[in-house]
């Protein structure tokens, strides 16, 4: 019976030890999970925070000009809107072009990082500048702007078309980021003044903008003309790099002045810039003869291929490439012929041309391959992305 005794006695101490190891065990875990809890909490807490901070900053960042990110050393974006000077033709190192030597001043003389996009082409006109824009990705906002187009609207616009294009262009880019900096800058080898350059000198002081006149620059050097280009139009290297001097120079004055960017409304400067409130791209053609679509594009080499399109609206254009196969479109309106268009170049560009910006009512719009092309082309190929109204 002692014996019994003794084994139940221990028997009951060995359970009561595990029973006690067991309790202990779990009162540690439920501290762990507490301790686990607590800490996830803070965590959370914290990672909150954190978050309201960044967002707090990047709405800080989203106010800053130009000059406010210099001075705090944030990286900027750059646009450049234009022709073939506004895309650095005449040198090939890529160094040399001028909006890479800007880029290249910003880190060097302020340390920061600058990013450059391009809606450039050669001979093309504000209003590819202008389309082209409006078909972008309108939500992506660029500290800097510059606008940079010559000789080739003189050719192809009318007066009324380039400063309605011009004014709305800058309308458009404010109107995506009210503290971008635009400016405007008036080609060297324009030899005079004329009603084109008074547009960008008027629209200008219309917005409180400043515009560089390159041909200035190229004076102040003393260096002859012809030893700042590399044919007679696009400059060289060195002409390059008077143009970046000017504009390294107009964002150390503005900088030095604190210069307000602030998009303030105000009235229009021309009355028809109002047509253009609206952008539209048509790829909708109500018939299509000899034509194929592929890729985004209409695609016709035989001669009398044609695409049709109806408009209501008072501006028509088209969107199209000019290449070294290019042939030649037929334009026209109501079937009477308003324009041709000859899509031979020896570089593939885009283009957008103007056919009409003074339309009223209904009118039926045919593009035919034409029957004669560019003696240098080396076939009647057209290719179409469509049409530009308002």
């Amino acid at each position: 019976m002692k014996g019994q005794r003794k084994i139940s006695f221990s028997t009951f101490s060995c359970i009561f030890l595990i029973i006690l190891c067991i309790f202990v065990i779990i009162g540690g875990v439920n501290k762990d999970k507490k301790l686990e809890q607590s800490n996830a909490t803070i965590v959370q807490k914290v990672l909150q925070e954190q978050r309201i901070r960044l967002k707090t900053e990047d709405e800080r960042i989203s106010n800053f000009n130009l000059y406010d990110k210099i001075l705090e050393k944030k990286d900027i974006s750059i646009l450049v809107i234009g022709d073939g000077i506004a895309e650095g033709q005449g040198v090939e190192a890529e160094q040399a072009k001028w909006f890479n030597v800007v880029k290249k001043s910003f880190n060097d003389k302020y340390g920061i990082n600058a990013t450059v996009s391009l809606i450039t082409g050669g001979g093309t006109t504000v209003f590819r500048g202008w389309s082209e824009y409006c078909l972008g990705d309108s939500s992506k906002k660029y500290d800097l702007v510059f606008i940079c187009f010559g000789q080739d609207n003189q050719n192809f616009l009318s007066i009324s078309q380039y400063q309605m294009f011009y004014e709305n262009l800058i309308k458009r880019v404010k109107s995506n980021n009210p503290n971008t900096e635009i400016v405007p800058m008036i080609e060297s080898y324009i030899k005079v003044d004329n009603d084109f350059t008074k547009i960008i000198k008027d629209i200008s002081n219309h917005y409180g903008l400043k515009y560089i006149d390159t041909r200035e620059v190229f004076k102040q050097s003393s260096i002859e003309y012809d030893k700042l280009t590399a044919d007679g139009v696009y400059p060289n290297a060195q002409g390059y790099s008077y143009y970046a001097g000017a504009i390294s120079k107009l964002i150390e004055t503005n900088y030095s002045d604190k210069r307000s960017t602030k998009y303030i409304e105000t009235n229009l400067l021309y009355g028809d810039t109002l047509k253009l409130d609206k952008f539209n791209f048509a790829t909708n053609f109500e018939n299509i003869a000899g034509f194929e679509k592929g890729n985004g594009r209409f695609l016709g080499s035989a001669l009398g291929s044609s695409l049709t399109f109806n408009s209501n609206t008072s501006l028509v254009g088209i969107s199209y490439i000019k290449n070294k196969n290019g042939g030649k479109i037929d334009v026209y309106i109501d079937n009477v012929l308003v324009k041709v268009l000859d899509t031979y170049l020896p570089l593939e560009v885009k283009y957008e041309d103007v056919i009409s910006s003074k339309l009223q009512g209904n009118h039926k719009i045919t593009l035919k391959i034409s029957k004669t092309k560019n003696e240098k082309s080396t076939g009647t190929n057209i290719t179409i992305f469509g049409i530009v109204t308002n």
